[in-house]
């Protein structure tokens, strides 16, 4: 419930949580806003990845709501953006407190399950015990002006206190007022990098140091030998200190600049995990190619080995799912694949043609007109689809309809739709922000198309999709 990163040398880059720092310093560095989350105490890939805030946010660590997770919260001068999520999206709680230039501590002073703020005015500190402004719950005095300051439950009652930090020795005081340390012991060296967390689960917090990308993790408010050692992300990286999965098990995160965009080069066929991490990809298909892609059940380059598969034609967009279902992922003329996100900044194409889009990302929700092309022997009458994943032609569609040529029909892109796709459609023009109703009587589920202009009671039959090699006589 306590999360707070130490170093006497580099508490200004590192100490994320806003603990032990000026929040100017902070502020002024691009420290990023993906964070990389890990529920154990292991190297490897992040359990859970997410954007949230501002490159320049400062970035506080705490369990808001009493859920046993912890989430983030970003702070803009006096002003604190609380989200429940490990998600993105916008802040769950919103409120001042103190001053700009106050140095931030994130603690459940109160023993009620949930953390609060309080903070720090020289060796001053203003403890708050609920998530909104006003007067302080508590005021005391504790260590000296410019001791390095740490927040744990030290003793398991399920409060957080203090302790301060000198060189390597630490003062643990197990109550929130002044007088002497309850703790006093020397752990790591002086230049270490201190984080505080309760690494196994038994309602006490302790420490850990950091060197570079290893950690050192101790079980104990005591020197000697760590209880586990262990090394994860990189040695630059923003540490963060959390129980994301409410396990009561902390563990680390980091915060990194960049997106973590995985690319999967050039035709080939590729082993899922090892070779293509899993994750959703596009790809821009190049000028004067014929894009094919597709999963594998096996790595034997049979024809029997295809779980699903899909194309695309010169410059169209494609989407694709590499997922743990599949073992191998194969793609021919495609150019570079390029992982995306959820969260992704929307970006809407104008206009909207052929291809494969992301509802909310590249295509807006809304109704759309469609006039399918007069009859071109050379390519598919009009199809359009609304795409559940984007695993390929045989099981991406929830919804599709094939036009007849020179056939007017309005198509609707539901907000909570995951993708759009459209074959030989020309251009569709949107003509309804929202998407209008569709009633039992004017259209089955299975459809989404009407004839006369999208404003007729008859609703089309559904036609084969593109994959099963169906066509229009």
């Amino acid at each position: 419930m306590r999360r707070t990163v130490a170093s006497l040398a580099a508490a200004a880059v590192l100490a994320t949580t806003a603990a032990l720092i000026a929040p100017a310093a902070q502020a002024a560095d691009n420290l990023g806003k993906w964070y990389y989350l890990s529920n154990g105490t292991k190297g490897g890939p992040a359990d859970v990845t997410f954007a949230y805030g501002r490159s320049n946010d400062v970035t506080l660590i705490g369990d808001w709501d009493g859920d046993g997770k912890d989430t983030l919260a970003v702070r803009r001068g006096a002003t604190y953006h609380l989200t429940n999520r490990t998600t993105g999206g916008e802040a769950s709680t919103v409120f001042t407190y103190g001053r700009p230039g106050d140095v931030v501590l994130v603690g459940d002073w109160d023993g009620d399950g949930k953390d609060t703020l309080a903070v720090r005015r020289g060796a001053t500190y203003h403890l708050s015990n609920a998530a909104r402004g006003g007067q302080a719950s508590t005021v005391f005095t504790y260590g000296r002006p410019g001791d390095v300051v740490l927040v744990g439950d030290w003793d398991g009652d399920g409060k957080d206190t203090l302790a301060v930090r000198r060189g390597a020795t630490y003062h643990l005081s197990n109550g929130t007022r002044g007088g002497k340390a309850s703790v006093v012991f020397s752990y790591g060296k002086a230049d270490d990098v201190v984080l505080v967390g309760d690494w196994n689960g038994d309602g006490k917090d302790t420490l850990g140091v950091r060197r570079s990308s290893t950690y050192h993790l101790t079980n104990g408010t005591r020197g000697g030998k760590a209880s586990i050692v262990f090394s994860y992300g990189k040695a630059k990286d923003v540490v963060l200190v959390g129980d994301w999965n409410a396990d009561r098990k902390d563990t680390l995160g980091v915060r990194r600049v960049a997106a973590p965009y995985a690319t999967i080069r050039g035709d080939g066929m590729y082993a899922v995990g090892s070779q293509a991490p899993v994750g959703r990809y596009k790809a821009k298909v190049p000028a004067g190619s014929e894009c094919v892609v597709a999963s594998l059940s096996d790595l034997s380059g049979t024809d029997d080995s295809i779980i699903d598969s899909a194309w695309a034609d010169p410059g169209e967009t494609i989407y694709w799912d590499v997922e743990t279902s599949a073992a191998g992922f194969w793609t021919d003329g495609c150019g570079s694949w390029t992982q995306v996100f959820p969260k992704d900044t929307p970006r809407f194409v104008s206009p909207i043609g052929d291809g494969w889009y992301r509802v909310g990302i590249d295509i807006a929700p809304g109704v759309y007109k469609v006039v399918a092309p007069s009859y071109d022997a050379d390519a598919w009458s009009c199809e359009v689809a609304t795409v559940s994943a984007f695993r390929g032609f045989q099981t991406s569609f929830s919804d599709s309809y094939v036009a007849w040529p020179d056939e007017e029909f309005h198509w609707e892109v539901a907000p909570g739709d995951v993708g759009f796709y459209a074959d030989s459609c020309g251009t569709l023009t949107k003509v309804s922000e929202a998407p209008t109703a569709v009633t039992e009587e004017s259209a089955p589920s299975a459809a989404r198309a009407a004839d006369d202009g999208g404003t007729g009671a008859k609703a089309h039959s559904v036609n084969p999709p593109r994959s099963t090699g169906s066509e229009l006589d």
